[in-house]
């Protein structure tokens, strides 16, 4: 029977590894390998030892890397992006995406979960129900109020896609078929 590596020869293999210049993201990865391996021969996880995770916590303090951020998405890019010319499907469809997702707020998974029957159109702009998210599990749902210009890219989309009821936002397929839901 093969013998497997024990705690401590992990440990030392990462502290091995860390001394080379090895970046804590790709320790992360080696780690969870590790751990996957000895999970699926139904061995004992040796990553879940004191002196392994000690040296890859030592090894992220030492290493000092921060996690890279992303500049946000400010209502000038917005714009900018939204301004792209493009009159095809996908292109009407991107833009209300994009519009109407910044101007509410919400999550991807919101904005490709809404139906046709979840806007509402009033005089002061639209009206988006919510009808699950990551923050309302139970579904009681929510209501946000949306105006200008991502009202007016939703109805361009919904006329040039000649959607009347089902999901709002479909996939475009190659030579500007609309998926049917």
């Amino acid at each position: 029977m093969r013998r497997l590596p024990t705690p401590a020869a992990v440990a030392g293999f990462l502290a091995d590894q860390a001394d080379q210049g090895i970046r804590p993201s790709t320790m992360g990865r080696r780690v969870a390998a590790i751990r996957y391996a000895h999970k699926l021969a139904s061995y004992e996880v040796p990553t879940e030892d004191e002196r392994v995770r000690s040296v890859v916590c030592g090894h992220r303090r030492a290493a000092g890397t921060a996690p890279a951020k992303k500049a946000p998405a400010t209502a000038e890019r917005i714009i900018a992006m939204a301004l792209v010319p493009g009159d095809g499907l996908k292109a009407i469809r991107d833009r209300a995406l994009l519009l109407l997702g910044f101007a509410g707020a919400f999550r991807r998974s919101e904005l490709v979960a809404l139906d046709v029957d979840d806007l509402d159109e009033t005089d002061a702009g639209l009206r988006v129900i919510i009808r699950r998210s990551k923050t309302d599990q139970e579904g009681q749902g929510a209501t946000i109020a949306t105006v200008a210009c991502p009202v007016a890219a939703v109805k361009v989309w919904l006329e040039a896609a000649k959607i009347s009821t089902g999901p709002v936002f479909r996939h475009v397929r190659k030579g500007a078929r609309l998926v049917v839901a």
